[in-house]
């Protein structure tokens, strides 16, 4: 038996059928935008559902992506404290907030000397007492003039923050008699 033939027979189809394939994919109409008006849907692309979560951004725990626990600011820290993390907050402080509040958080920072509007004094009562969710959740998304910065700091870095913010606090409203007698003696 001659195999020479079937398999002639064989490419040659293949071949026409390629050939009349490609005219067809000539003739498609180009979609560059996803939604597009398309002849076959509606667009090129469908809309995405509202319950839709990107790869990688799915936040389940509530206190730490928000600073919030049913709808209420947390009083609490989602991780431990350490000076580490203090340090870390001292950094990201002073990159980026230190422009608008100052070195020390009372809001006489460069920007405001400049004629921006000054942020209130993390000092002032009102501001000391509010929980600590509520700075996380201003620095991830913004109040007032301060814009937000969820896409520049981290949350773990943002929750950092808010420990150095407390740090501030804690030393420029500190009681005279909660110091240790050596530092009081030097104030008498």
């Amino acid at each position: 038996m001659n195999l020479r033939k079937p398999i002639t027979l064989l490419v040659m189809v293949a071949a026409a059928a390629f050939i009349a394939a490609c005219g067809n994919l000539q003739e498609q109409p180009k979609l560059h935008k996803p939604f597009d008006a398309s002849p076959n849907f509606d667009t090129a692309a469908r809309v995405p559902l509202p319950e839709a979560v990107a790869v990688g951004t799915l936040n389940e725990d509530e206190h730490f992506y928000t600073g919030m626990v049913d709808g209420e600011f947390v009083e609490t820290f989602p991780f431990e404290i350490t000076a580490e993390v203090i340090a870390e907050g001292r950094a990201e402080f002073n990159s980026y907030c230190t422009p608008c509040h100052g070195n020390a958080g009372y809001g006489n920072g460069i920007l405001s000397q400049e004629g921006f509007p000054p942020p209130a004094s993390f000092h002032d009562e009102e501001i000391r007492e509010k929980p600590i969710g509520h700075y996380f959740d201003v620095i991830t998304n913004g109040q007032n003039a301060m814009y937000s910065y969820n896409s520049r700091v981290t949350a773990e870095e943002r929750w950092a923050v808010v420990a150095y913010i407390r740090v501030l606090q804690r030393s420029q409203n500190v009681e005279m008699s909660e110091l240790p007698d050596d530092l009081q003696a030097q104030f008498d």
